[in-house]
């Protein structure tokens, strides 16, 4: 997949995620502080009964909007992985020296397999690039 694909993309998918969250009485403006709206929302979401197709289309659609909150904030490009032996295709973040999988770290969230907070996520990251 072609970088400007991926970027178009994420992009797109991002909008998506503002439109949801509109639909949840919850605005995404790409501020550092909407993390706690998608924070809310993803609690909300997680403590429901989600289908694998479910859990999938959100950690995608959240995990772009803060890629693009990412990006717009510190910088960054989207880069897509293919698929490496056991691992399926991924999408991230890429500043360097870091890469951050957003969508992923969203999927594992919600199937409770992550207990820190998007908040710490964050806080950890701006503390990486000041």
């Amino acid at each position: 997949m072609e970088s400007v694909n991926i970027t178009e993309l994420m992009a797109e998918t991002a909008q998506d995620a503002v439109h949801f969250a509109q639909g949840q009485q919850q605005t995404l403006d790409f501020s550092l502080e909407s993390i706690a709206s998608v924070q809310t929302l993803l609690d909300e979401l997680r403590d429901t009964s989600l289908g694998e197709k479910d859990t999938f289309t959100l950690s995608y659609m959240f995990g772009a909007y803060l890629g693009e909150l990412f990006i717009q904030h510190f910088g960054g490009h989207w880069f897509y992985q293919d698929q490496q032996g056991d691992e399926p295709p991924q999408t991230f973040v890429v500043r360097d020296p870091y890469r951050y999988a957003f969508p992923s770290i969203i999927f594992h969230y919600l199937n409770k397999d992550e207990q820190y907070t998007l908040i710490d996520y964050f806080e950890k990251i701006k503390q990486q690039h000041q």
